[in-house]
């Protein structure tokens, strides 16, 4: 008897064994599961970004270029700026010079963006499927917009100096020029207000088309992650007004320090050229060339999360 119950402990620590081991494989094959899912999870917000910044540079890159010389030259109408645009095949080949560094840099800008807007909104524990705003989904915004500015900040100046140059004005010799002129520093000029317009834009931005998404989906009463194209392309077209309206003066100050001269500046600072701004046209001289803004901002936007949005389904 003694023996037997010495070989049924032996059994019985055995059998347990065997449970143990069978259940931290167990929870160890969930958490690969859960790990490859959401790397999965990343890689597909990462590639759906490039969809939406190669659809918003598709629809938008002809008046972005209008809005930036507006912005940075002499007084002229948005309309009268168009027409000279799109008068004539010159004009629009125009428009299009050097577009295809822009491409690349928008397709990296879209990616950049919503790949880590969904990292940030993960590890603030805001679900796929929340609806209406929430202080995690604006944090999340708002970080993405400074992580956004600080990375994307080099390729922004050298378009912006692309878009107004009149002569050599490739990607590669914008670049040079800027660097033998200033070095890796004047990549950077006008980061504060950068960081300002893309933190408070990119929070106005997505927490407009969630919200806008949400209250579309309440009212034809459907799922979220059913939402239409119709759904989506509004959405997308009011978050990119929120943004424009939100961030126009910072993009304006932005845009004239980063165009300044580097050896003899005009401007102070971010405060100083805000101030000289309003005192040569006025509070609404921070507001110079929103209207192509605008114009670009609706169908550019709602095109980049229709493209985000379709590419999210095909990865499934």
């Amino acid at each position: 008897a003694k023996y037997d119950t010495y070989y049924d402990s032996i059994i019985s620590t055995e059998t347990c064994a065997k449970s143990h081991q069978r259940i931290f494989l167990h929870h160890r094959s969930l958490s690969n599961g859960v790990s490859s899912k959401k790397s999965h999870d990343t890689i597909a917000h990462f590639t759906a970004g490039i969809a939406a910044g190669v659809a918003e540079w598709l629809i938008g890159h002809p008046l972005d270029t209008v809005r930036v010389r507006i912005m940075a030259g002499p007084s002229k109408g948005s309309l009268s700026q168009l027409k000279t645009a799109f008068s004539s095949w010159n004009g629009i080949r125009e428009i299009y010079r050097g577009s295809a560094s822009e491409l690349i840099a928008s397709a990296l800008g879209g990616s950049l963006l919503f790949g880590v807007n969904n990292i940030l909104k993960r590890l603030l524990l805001v679900g796929p499927d929340e609806e209406g705003l929430s202080l995690g989904l604006v944090t999340a915004a708002a970080g993405t917009g400074v992580i956004d500015a600080i990375v994307y900040k080099p390729l922004e100046v050298i378009k912006l100096k692309q878009q107004v140059a009149l002569h050599n004005s490739t990607f590669l010799n914008i670049t040079r020029d800027m660097y033998l002129d200033s070095g890796w520093r004047g990549m950077y000029r006008g980061m504060t207000p950068t960081v300002l317009r893309e933190a408070i834009g990119s929070a106005a931005f997505f927490s407009v088309y969630e919200i806008c998404k949400s209250y579309l989906c309440y009212r034809s009463n459907t799922p979220r992650g059913d939402a239409s194209s119709s759904v989506v392309l509004i959405s997308g077209g009011i978050a990119g007004m929120g943004y424009v309206l939100v961030a126009h003066p910072f993009e304006t100050t932005a845009l004239l320090i980063q165009l300044d001269n580097a050896h003899k500046p005009r401007y102070a600072g971010m405060l100083d050229c805000a101030r000289q701004v309003v005192l040569r046209s006025g509070f609404l001289g921070l507001y110079r060339g929103v209207t192509p803004t605008l114009l670009r901002a609706v169908p550019a936007y709602a095109a980049a999360f229709y493209g985000y949005e379709w590419a999210l389904k095909m990865f499934g």
